[in-house]
């Protein structure tokens, strides 16, 4: 039978085989759905203490608390399960620490393999269908002294299913931009930072000046991409920056789009103070993942400009929906 199907009633009905569903069966069910490398995997992440092996003592082996899938057999530990590595007398001796399914004795136990004595080489797993099938947890050797050393090499499980865009979860991400470079458009030079700047490029007041930034569209980008100009007020008081925004943008291999823009307006920052300004920000529009942004700010001179003094372009702070753990 080429065709087959599980868990319906038992009744004899098509493939609800009168006499039940066999150990073979469920097995088989658990292993396509979960078992996406039959070979090493099975542990089971962020359960319990995940199976962690250490060298508790002497030469006690201590496997911790945790879950696995073992060739699509289920094992479950709730306390430390300990085993204990035999004493070379020749030299260095390799070792392994899995779990083992045995078809005969219809259990999965933590379970050690060593080379023989003075070979450091670790040894090989068995796996053999419906026989016996280790995974592993750890491997090392241990001297004639005693001294041991333990590599974890478990491998997590991972369920056979295709993992889509739509099913990560999304979230607010956030980009810091610097500034690269600036120009004075007033008196037609390139702006300066020095150390009586630390905060970014001089924008100096009753100047128009421009400052420059780029970034590229992660791949984790969703919606809602924000450009958030970052300004720090070297005056006093509450008062008003003048500033305007565009974003040039194209993606590889393409020609500059329309760029998106945000028209010139007063922004409210405070003497001595970093300020996002919102007020000023320009929306992605037609930005999109993969594209490449070239960010210009400029602070215009304008009657609007009421700060009076020197600002600092420290930079752009760049928000967006995106997908987590990306």
């Amino acid at each position: 039978m080429a065709e087959s199907s599980w868990l319906w009633t038992t009744d004899g009905t098509g493939d609800g085989a009168g006499a039940g569903y066999t150990q073979a069966n469920m097995n088989q069910i658990f292993r396509q759905m979960f078992c996406g490398n039959t070979a090493d995997e099975g542990v089971l992440k962020n359960y319990l203490n995940e199976l962690a092996v250490t060298n508790s003592t002497g030469r006690t082996m201590s496997v911790n608390t945790g879950g696995a899938l073992v060739y699509g057999f289920p094992y479950y530990n709730s306390s430390a399960a300990t085993v204990t590595l035999t004493h070379p007398t020749t030299g260095t001796t390799g070792y392994r620490i899995v779990l083992r399914a045995s078809w005969s004795a219809q259990t999965i136990r933590v379970t050690k393999i060593e080379s023989a004595d003075g070979a450091a080489a670790i040894p090989a797993m068995t796996q053999t269908p419906n026989t016996t099938w280790d995974i592993p947890l750890a491997q090392g050797t241990i001297t004639t002294g005693d001294v041991i050393t333990v590599t974890d090499n478990r491998v997590y499980l991972h369920p056979n299913i295709q993992i889509e865009e739509a099913m990560i979860a999304t979230g607010t991400r956030y980009l810091h931009v610097p500034c690269t470079s600036g120009w004075n458009v007033t008196d037609n030079a390139e702006l300066d930072r020095t150390d009586s700047h630390p905060y970014g490029m001089i924008m100096e007041d009753a100047h128009t000046t421009q400052c420059f930034g780029s970034f590229y569209v992660p791949s984790d980008y969703v919606s809602g991409g924000v450009v958030i100009p970052v300004v720090y007020n070297a005056g006093t008081g509450a008062v008003n920056l003048y500033g305007s925004q565009t974003l040039n943008f194209a993606a590889t291999g393409q020609a500059p789009q329309t760029p998106e823009a945000t028209a010139a307006a007063t922004q409210a920052v405070t003497g001595g103070q970093v300020t996002n300004c919102t007020t000023l920000q320009t929306a992605f529009g037609a930005i999109t993942t993969g594209d490449h942004v070239m960010i210009t700010f400029q602070r215009t001179n304008n009657a609007a400009d009421t700060v009076n003094a020197d600002c600092q372009m420290v930079g752009w702070l760049v928000s967006y929906v995106g997908r987590q753990g990306s």
